[in-house]
């Protein structure tokens, strides 16, 4: 193989830089988790999908860029992980912590950052108020960060801490002794036995997985039925007052009717009255009239006696 394909090779390998690809990494593991909240937000009609996308976009493509013009370097000091490892953290808290600014559920950025930081540290506070009011694809990346800071952590775990325990065992061994030259750190345990290893933890990475998704269905479904029951409460308390109002209305109209019945019975005591009155006028009228029409048969029987008086006087 000539010199211009071993440099052609090592360009293509990227430069050494094991921040930059660590970094580059999670942020693209972190925007593809964005286009996937974006595609739920799709698959639910949230409003939401022009941000989720641009900054799943956005986030996949500095990191994947950044992940592919860079490499692990063949040495590595226990001090690069442990410092690369809290880099990646804060870069990729910062990165989740746009999509909840962006959209302006959180319009305070410390906020954004610490539902951020919640979700990939897998602590579960959260400052959504009311979270219902959340589109579908913000609430999907809320869970996303959360398993994938479960799985960070698990990995870190299982892939990172040990070779960092092997280097600092040959740090530590290189102080001790008489130190000539950088040696590359020591390989703790074969390459076969470490594979197995990975694959067993991995399992066991999986089947937390499964435990953690069925828990999380589990508390989809009290949430929903939590839900059908306020749903069922409001039913009620609009049934309980829509009666309350039919029994004031029947109540106003009962009242009503009970005033009118009263006042018709007055109106016929009235009537009733008027005719006993009218009745008795009549009468009084009758009597007024025969004595009328007797005064003038009196006055002519008072007349004749008046006459007889006088002609008595006259002949006497």
């Amino acid at each position: 193989m000539t010199e211009r394909s071993l440099l052609h090779i090592a360009a293509m390998q990227g430069h050494p830089n094991l921040l930059a690809h660590v970094v580059g990494l999670s942020l693209g593991v972190a925007g593809v988790g964005m286009l996937v909240s974006a595609g739920v937000e799709v698959a639910m009609g949230g409003p939401e999908l022009v941000v989720l996308l641009v900054c799943g976009l956005l986030t996949t493509a500095i990191g994947l860029s950044s992940w592919a013009l860079t490499r692990v370097p063949s040495s590595i000091q226990s001090v690069q992980v442990f410092s690369t490892v809290a880099m990646a953290w804060g870069a990729i808290a910062i990165a989740g912590a746009v999509p909840y600014w962006a959209t302006g559920t959180l319009p305070a950025f410390d906020d954004a950052i610490f539902e951020s930081v919640s979700g990939f540290t897998t602590t579960g506070a959260t400052v959504l108020r009311p979270i219902e009011g959340v589109s579908p694809g913000l609430l999907f990346w809320r869970s996303m960060a959360q398993w994938i800071g479960g799985m960070g952590v698990i990995v870190l775990v299982v892939a990172v801490l040990p070779a960092a325990g092997a280097d600092a065992s040959a740090d530590g061994a290189g102080r001790g002794g008489r130190r000539t030259k950088k040696s590359p750190p020591v390989q703790s345990m074969s390459m076969n036995r470490q594979h197995r290893l990975v694959r067993s933890r991995l399992k066991t990475v999986c089947a937390a997985a499964a435990a953690a998704d069925a828990d999380h269905q589990r508390t989809v479904v009290q949430l929903r039925d939590t839900q059908r029951q306020l749903l069922a409460l409001h039913e009620r308390l609009q049934a309980e007052a829509a009666e309350h109002r039919d029994q004031e209305s029947q109540a106003v109209a009962h009242s009503q009717t009970r005033a009118a019945e009263a006042s018709r019975e007055e109106l016929l005591r009235l009537r009733s009255s008027c005719r006993a009155l009218g009745a008795e006028f009549a009468q009084v009228s009758q009597t007024v009239r025969g004595q009328l029409m007797a005064v003038p048969g009196q006055m002519a029987e008072v007349g004749l006696a008046v006459q007889e008086a006088m002609r008595r006087a006259s002949s006497s």
